[in-house]
């Protein structure tokens, strides 16, 4: 009897984690197409720097699309904290919400910290089975350059890292095998998934002495180099005490609930 409600109290408790887990997710999956609904959230990127038509927003933990087909966006800055009143489209592709004019779109809070970005800890392709593209950090090494891009190859593999929306000055400094950490919006490609940096203090960048193994990060006078580590903010600790903190709090449920 003992070990018999011992499986019956682990049944409930995964029963609870699993429906707290599906929240978020479901709080957006679970809207009705061409449904009017009002979100927040941060602007992860700004109109045109992914495409013409719309910007990405960080809403419930995910990347969604906010698109406006006339192009009619306010003006507003990277990672403000807004309010938006739209329509819920198809996510076959994508999680997009349609706004119709740029009244749509109010800033509620200018030039906060933004969203935190945590580490990229298993294959991308992983987190790809659930978003079509995501805000994540990544470390890893140089092992090839362009003009534009950057070849990354980390502990699960590798990726392109895209340079188009950072100034050219400073990259001529990087070398192959110094070691980069880049956050960014990570999206899908034909061949290696990519990571666009948006701003250049999405990049922190180490170099290694060749008298010795240690790394040492890239300091000097260029625009993108000094200000590489002005936003150590958007830099987080990992969540494993957030996690054991929701299991916590689902027991406690669970107990009160077959108290009464």
């Amino acid at each position: 009897m003992f070990f018999k409600n011992i499986y019956k109290n682990w049944v409930v408790l995964i029963i609870i984690l699993s429906l707290g887990f599906s929240l978020n997710r479901a709080a957006a999956i679970s809207l009705e197409a061409q449904e009017t609904v009002k979100i927040q959230g941060f602007a992860v990127s700004l109109p045109g720097q992914f495409g013409q038509q719309f910007f990405y927003l960080y809403h419930n933990q995910e990347l969604v699309q906010i698109y406006n087909y006339w192009k009619r966006f306010p003006d507003f800055n990277l990672n403000d904290y807004l309010e938006i009143v739209a329509t819920f489209s198809d996510q076959t592709q994508w999680t997009r919400f349609k706004t119709k004019e740029s009244q749509d779109i109010k800033i509620i809070k200018s030039n906060p910290v933004g969203p935190r970005i945590n580490l990229i800890d298993k294959p991308i392709q992983d987190y790809f089975s659930e978003q079509k593209a995501f805000l994540g950090r990544i470390k890893g090494v140089i092992k090839k350059i362009n003009p534009t891009n950057l070849e990354l190859t980390y502990r699960q593999g590798s990726l392109k890292v895209d340079l188009k929306l950072l100034p050219k000055t400073g990259i001529a400094n990087w070398q192959i095998n110094d070691e980069l950490e880049v956050s960014g919006i990570i999206t899908k490609s034909e061949s290696n998934p990519i990571i666009t940096p948006r701003i250049p203090s999405d990049i922190k960048v180490y170099k290694a002495k060749i008298e010795n193994t240690t790394k040492t990060e890239i300091t000097g006078s260029s625009t993108l180099n000094k200000s590489l580590t002005s936003n150590s903010s958007a830099i987080v600790k990992p969540t494993a005490l957030k996690g054991l903190g929701l299991i916590l709090t689902c027991w406690l449920i669970f107990i009160i609930i077959r108290k009464n």
